[in-house]
């Protein structure tokens, strides 16, 4: 379960910063410690810097993703797979509430790319069979 949304504050030189979070972590781009070269050289995900779900065997994934914002639409986007769009809704959604809402199972809309609204939440079902760093927010 993702739950996104901006922060906006003020830097050390009394500057507007604005940061886009995902499970209160900001990512920080590692240039010259590209995630997949990582991975592949042994090493872990660093949760400190990127949000990350890893899934240790091939099978359908449920990933809810709450859009926390009261104003801004996210445009999510998976990178080498689709995903079908099994639930929407409005407010958040917790992994409880997850297990026990009804599906859209019946020719579900399948895309690569989703904007949830500001204040809602979908549920984007995707088939992990493809390792790699795949899903994240255009916006």
């Amino acid at each position: 379960m993702f739950s996104t949304g901006l922060v906006v504050g003020l830097d050390s030189s009394g500057n507007i910063d604005v940061e886009f979070e995902v499970n209160s972590t900001t990512f920080k781009d590692l240039v010259y410690q590209p995630i997949l070269h990582t991975l592949a050289s042994g090493g872990t995900v660093n949760g400190s810097n990127i949000a990350s779900v890893t899934y240790d065997s091939v099978g359908a994934v449920d990933l809810v993703i709450n859009n926390l914002d009261t104003a801004i639409d996210h445009p999510y986007h998976m990178h080498g797979m689709t995903f079908w769009i099994v639930a929407e809704g409005s407010g958040s959604m917790t992994l409880e509430e997850a297990e026990s809402i009804s599906y859209n199972t019946t020719n579900p809309i399948r895309r690569d790319t989703h904007i949830i609204p500001a204040g809602t939440w979908a549920v984007l079902r995707f088939i992990a069979d493809n390792p790699g760093v795949w899903c994240k927010c255009g916006g």
